[in-house]
């Protein structure tokens, strides 16, 4: 009840028509209800009173214990006065304030009608022997239920005549003018004032209080309807109360006008902002679409300029995808090909041409979802473009997808889309370090990379996200673009490591949210799930260590207690601890998998990790990468042409201010920790040691340090505001980790230098670093000071990237190639026109993607390394180059079925610092190399001569087991004799 409602609803008895009193001149009628005849019963001495709280009658024994009163009397006071009698008389009530007929006011004593009890419910009344006037009854009567007769009765119901039935007294409740109600103490009115804090509250003459708004000014409360102020006005009449009086109605009228001017005032400013940011976000995307439209333009002109794409033949711009690029487009050509979609899924299921002499699930071994959708789409509607060129169509369109992804992770980081165009201008002109699209199409990354940074963007999205719900969606996306991603690129589930070992050390420390965290890497562990699942069981997946990891790191973050340790090096080296066992537990489990599961398809990726530090120059496999320029170390020219726009040099000098700010938010959280009290308290927390008169003091300091904040708050700092965004923070270290990658190995700079260039962008128009230093200059932060200094730096820089590049696009542009390889396509044409159609070919693993696409004929090796046995086969069927007896390689080809060995002089008179193959041939059988140096001591000479060299001359040894039937200048083909030829 709130307080002054007892008020309004006196008044509002005071408007109902008044029942008959005693002075009446009718004669008094007993009022009985027409369906009630049960006679009254005598009066009992139970003693009752009304309670206006509740609208019932209570018990006087206690008369707000019954009903959940919150205060009640104490067991000593006297309510009544007088002797001992059916009827006592109600004593003036002196304490407490807030209520009608409180504070003292004078009350004239006088007996009250009290209920009795009955058989059928306790609003039964009894007429009070004392006059009443109108206002004494109350209009309220009994609930319905207790007065209305069973429906089963009204059949036997005569209006005119006596019915038998239970009898229930109609007569109106009276209710004194002064009412007795609930005891408030002085603590619990404070209570009910604070209630009604932020509101205005008057005191009447009775001394109750009541909100002002209510009573004065009914206009402000806008919940109120023109009748009910036309109530309230005759309300006040009868006060003698004047509330048209003119001052009033034109003080409350002018104020009226007012509040109306400034709420449209508002309602202008509020639209006028809401059409700003939504024009201003349709041109930043309708700027990121033009800008991703021509970085795709461009990127296929070049490859159009290099190889003159559309004008050569087709064998030309097949044998154009070199390596295994060649092998994966294969596959999208034998799906086109197929009569249909189902047929061409199920020859896949069941290849064996890609690896002679075995027959293999083309799914499970190879990521080739993306050529499976290509094909399907084709099938379905193909613009009148011939497969090639709508495959490569296709690559380049997700190039612009690639850089929309950029673009819109700068905006987002920086609060301005013209962040994004700068990061465009940077990924165009570091293009050479971003992407190399434009020669090697059919590549994995090509198609995984443009998902891995919109995974990225999400993820850094949903950790600055305050939870909603629609964190799901969130979830869902993240889910989906990192299902994309990993199931394009074979490679990419190192990605997603890197990412869960950053977002668990980070939540480690307490940078991030330690929740948030675990769903992110439960959802990077359903799918690896869902790759498992959808490349039939891949035991490479299930195997890998972010599966082993994720569950690790979860136990460990949900086992960190809330409460930081005391001291900062206690915590480092409590969190280095956690991060090294969490590491060690995930090894051991997943050497576990891997030997439960028996899966060695990865070994060579760890052996290539540990020959980059421990030089092991005989491991065949290891050295087929480090020897490859892709594999070795970051080069120096790399850095120099990320330096030379400055996109490195600023992208670290702000990652160091980052790195700088998260670690003093770090230290002096863990500093904080350290303040605790001897008994193990909190400064500020009550404990149960603390005697009243702390607690008393404790209040007051806190109520004044709030007050303090409330009156003077205290703006943020540069370093927390810096540290508080959580998804700066998140790229921030995500891209230092794959910093660390591509250092250790060339190929995987494609993922850090979009991040160099993106966080370039980003701390140039930083509005952080822009509102520091332009309160460091004035002395007074100014956000549309700031807005305008930021943005126009940007333009600056966008037009002087621009004008400087430009020249150097223009050449580009101008410099117009064609492909021309007349040897490989004499090779091709030769194999297709002599050759049987199941006829298996051997060689080098880069020509044979080739074979296999331009002339479909099975071959028994291939570039694609993630698979033991293939390793073991290349390796053998490579002794072609090595020195080694013509009956061993006979036996070597005889055993995989090989009809036709190519043998290439580029490889077999190649000699460089003993990374050719023929040396990797060498050093791997135990053999002395070329260059006649023994190192390691282990090695000998071999008793053979090579055999590539040697099968040239045709002599009778060789001559026995090898025909050669093809010649030019960069190949040979020998023909695999039976014994019986």
């Amino acid at each position: 009840m709130e307080p002054g409602d007892d008020i309004i609803d006196v008044l509002y008895r005071c408007g109902q028509p008044s029942p008959p009193t005693a002075s009446s001149t009718s004669p008094p009628i007993e009022h009985r209800h027409p369906y009630q005849t049960q006679e009254r019963r005598p009066t009992s001495d139970a003693v009752f009173a009304i309670s206006p709280t509740s609208g019932r009658s209570v018990q006087s024994g206690n008369p707000n214990q019954r009903y959940g009163s919150k205060t009640s009397p104490k067991p000593d006071s006297r309510w009544f006065t007088g002797t001992s009698s059916s009827t006592p008389v109600l004593e003036r009530y002196n304490g407490g304030t807030g209520r009608i007929g409180y504070n003292n006011t004078p009350q004239v004593q006088r007996r009250a009608s009290f209920t009795k009890p009955s058989n059928h419910s306790s609003f039964d009344f009894k007429t009070s022997p004392l006059p009443r006037s109108a206002s004494a009854y109350d209009s309220r009567s009994p609930p319905r239920h207790h007065r209305t007769p069973p429906v089963e009765s009204f059949g036997d119901y005569d209006p005119y005549a006596y019915n038998d039935g239970p009898f229930v007294d109609e007569e109106p409740l009276y209710v004194p003018r002064s009412t007795m109600v609930d005891i408030i103490y002085k603590n619990d009115d404070e209570i009910l004032a604070d209630r009604h804090k932020d509101e205005e509250l008057i005191e009447l003459p009775s001394g109750a209080r009541q909100r002002k708004r209510r009573i004065l000014d009914p206009r402000m409360d806008p919940n109120m309807s023109d009748s009910n102020m036309a109530n309230q006005s005759e309300i006040r009449k009868r006060r003698n109360v004047n509330p048209d009086s003119d001052a009033v109605s034109a003080e409350n009228h002018i104020s009226h006008e007012t509040a109306t001017l400034q709420q449209t005032d508002a309602n202008e400013d509020i639209l006028a902002h809401s059409l700003l940011k939504a024009g201003n976000m349709m041109a930043g995307l309708l700027v990121m679409v033009f800008l991703s439209y021509h970085f795709s333009s461009y990127l296929y002109r070049l490859h159009e300029n290099d190889l003159w794409f559309s004008e050569i033949m087709e064998v030309e711009r097949e044998i154009s995808f070199r390596t295994e690029q060649g092998l994966y487009y294969s596959y999208y050509k034998q799906l086109v090909h197929a009569p249909s979609l189902g047929t061409g899924l199920e020859q896949l299921q069941f290849d064996n041409l890609t690896e002679s002499t075995s027959t293999i699930n083309i799914m499970q071994r190879f990521n080739i979802y993306q050529e499976v959708v290509l094909a399907a789409l084709y099938k379905v509607y193909n613009f009148r473009l011939s497969p090639i060129f709508f495959y490569t169509y296709s690559v380049f369109s997700l190039q612009g997808l690639y850089l929309s992804a950029l673009y819109i992770l700068a905006w987002s980081l920086s609060g301005t889309w013209l962040a994004g165009v700068l990061t465009a201008i940077g990924i165009t002109m570091n293009r050479f370090d971003v992407t190399r699209v434009n020669f090697t199409v059919p590549l994995r990354e090509h198609f995984s990379l443009p998902f891995i940074f919109w995974q990225f963007l999400a993820v850094g999205h949903y950790l600055k996200s305050l939870p909603t719900h629609s964190d799901t969606s969130r979830l869902m996306a993240i889910y989906i673009s990192s299902l994309l991603f990993t199931i394009t690129w074979q490679f990419a589930q190192f990605v997603l490591l890197i990412q869960a070992l950053v977002l668990f050390c980070l939540a480690t420390v307490g940078i991030l949210d330690r929740d948030r965290v675990c769903r992110l890497l439960a959802v990077d562990l359903c799918v690896m799930v869902s790759v498992w699942y959808l490349q039939f069981y891949q035991p490479m997946v299930i195997t890998s260590l972010i599966v082993s990891l994720v569950p690790t790191a979860i136990l460990s973050l949900q086992s960190q207690s809330d409460n930081l340790p005391a001291g900062v090096a206690k915590n480092i080296g409590l969190s280095a601890a956690r991060i090294v066992i969490a590491v060690l537990i995930t090894v051991c489990l997943n050497t576990i998998l891997k030997v439960a599961m028996d899966q060695t398809a990865d070994d060579h990726i760890f052996k290539f990790l540990i020959n980059k530090l421990a030089k092991d120059s005989t491991d065949f496999e290891t050295q087929l990468y480090l020897c490859n320029e892709a594999f070795k170390w970051l080069d120096y020219n790399t850095y120099t042409r990320l330096s030379a726009n400055l996109a490195l040099p600023t992208y670290s000098i702000f990652s160091l201010v980052c790195l700088s700010s998260y670690a003093a938010v770090l230290i002096t959280r863990w500093k904080g920790a350290e303040q605790v009290t001897s008994n193990g308290a909190i400064p500020g927390m009550y404990v149960r040691s603390s005697s009243r008169a702390q607690l008393h003091q404790k209040k007051m300091e806190l109520e004044k340090d709030e007050k303090l904040k409330t009156e003077k708050p205290t703006k943020p700092s540069f370093i927390d505001e810096l540290s508080n965004r959580s998804d700066l923070c998140f790229h921030i270290g995500q891209s230092l980790a794959l910093a660390l990658l591509a250092m250790s190995t060339l190929r995987m700079k494609c993922f850090w230098s979009p991040y160099i260039c993106v966080l370039a962008s980003v701390g140039i128009s930083d509005p952080v670093i822009w509102t520091t230093i332009i309160a460091k200059i004035s002395g007074s932060s100014n956000h549309r000071v700031m807005n305008i200094l930021r943005h126009l730096l940007l333009i600056f820089l966008i037009v002087l990237l621009v004008n400087s590049h430009k020249p150097k696009i223009d050449q580009e542009m101008g410099d117009l190639r064609e492909f021309y390889d007349p040897d490989t396509v004499d090779l091709m044409q030769w194999i297709q026109q002599n050759t049987h159609k199941s006829s298996a070919i051997s060689g080098s693993m880069q020509l044979m993607a080739g074979v296999k696409l331009c002339t479909g004929r099975p071959i028994t090796n291939h570039p694609h390394f993630e698979d033991k046995r293939l390793r073991d086969r290349t390796r053998e069927l490579y002794q072609m180059y090595a020195k080694t007896k013509p009956e061993e390689v006979f036996n070597i080809l005889q055993k995989y079925n090989a009809s036709y060995i190519i043998l290439e002089d580029s490889i077999c008179l190649a000699h460089r610092e003993r990374c050719s193959l023929p040396d990797i041939m060498d050093l791997s059988n135990g053999h002395i190399p070329d260059d006649g140096v023994r190192n390691p001591s282990t090695l000998v000479e071999s008793k053979s001569p090579r055999f590539c060299e040697e099968v040239r001359y045709d002599t009778a040894e060789y001559r026995k087991w090898f025909r050669k039937v093809f010649e030019n200048k960069t190949f040979r083909i020998y023909q695999v004799l039976m014994q019986n030829e």
